[in-house]
């Protein structure tokens, strides 16, 4: 399951009474909607595992899809460390989903292409 929002979108929001970060509203909504839509396919999943098979011949031992949402930049860590620490433990606690960044989507992207044409990816 793939959502995806805008570079721009703001990933974490600062609590000053605690001096942690948690998820912005844009993403918290994004997270929600995501764990709907695998709740909606493991609903159906003996129905489409059924329909796979009777058409495709292919028998699927699981349908539980993974949700990754596309959103924001890590520059908007500013080289705080805390933001980071506290961006990774807040995507390590989701069970189902991963919030990767563009950039992050960009090197990841950068690093299959070497990997396949057997080229060196270019280091920032």
């Amino acid at each position: 399951i793939l959502e995806i929002k805008t570079p721009f979108t703001p990933l974490v929001l600062h609590d000053k009474s605690h001096n942690n970060y948690y998820w912005s509203t844009d993403i918290s909504k994004a997270i929600a909607q995501v764990e709907n839509y695998i709740q909606a396919i493991a609903e159906i999943g003996d129905k489409v595992r059924n329909a796979v098979k009777d058409t495709y011949g292919i028998d699927l031992r699981v349908i539980k899809p993974r949700g990754i949402i596309f959103a924001g930049n890590s520059s908007q860590f500013e080289g705080n460390k805390l933001i980071q620490d506290d961006f990774r433990l807040l995507n390590q606690g989701l069970k189902n989903v991963t919030v990767v960044t563009y950039d992050e989507l960009l090197t990841r992207m950068q690093n299959y292409i070497a990997v396949l044409t057997g080229i060196k990816a270019k280091k920032k």
